[in-house]
């Protein structure tokens, strides 16, 4: 960790501890899990593209990959969804009360669902079908580039 880290980590702790003196351990616990959360995320995003060149697909296909998946375009689009998301939570939570077990299951559903059914490639084929490729969906056929 570089001394900015250090002392990025320091002013965060101070101010837990600050703005709530009898709880700060659970302000520190959380802190600790959402940098522990990204620390298994980045380095795996990062990586991606060397693993999949690694296991032979052709760079091409690789670039693809990282340019339209969790890496490039789709990823950064679908993280603006992070704005929307207190907004949405305050909305739900006016009218229901109980708005992190909505938003945490309800999307946590969508992204099991969207994944486990193929989602994309079903809209893919419904809107046309002739753009469906048929490694859509298929990691065996990917890997053959």
């Amino acid at each position: 960790m570089t001394l900015l880290g250090v002392v990025c980590a320091a002013i965060f702790i101070y101010l837990i501890i600050h703005f709530d003196s009898k709880r700060w351990v659970i302000g520190i616990a959380i802190m600790l899990t959402i940098f522990a959360s990204f620390m298994y995320t980045w380095p795996i995003q990062g990586l991606l593209p060397t693993y999949l060149h690694g296991v032979g697909m052709d760079k091409t296909v690789v670039a693809n990959v990282v340019s339209f998946a969790g890496l490039g375009f789709c990823y950064n689009v679908g993280a603006l969804g992070g704005a929307v998301g207190p907004v949405l939570g305050a909305a739900i939570a006016a009218k229901f009360g109980f708005a992190l077990a909505i938003l945490s299951f309800g999307f946590a559903a969508v992204v099991m669902i969207s994944i486990g059914a193929n989602i994309p490639r079903l809209l893919q084929k419904l809107v046309d079908p002739e753009y469906v490729r048929p490694e859509d969906g298929n990691d065996e056929l990917i890997k053959e580039g």
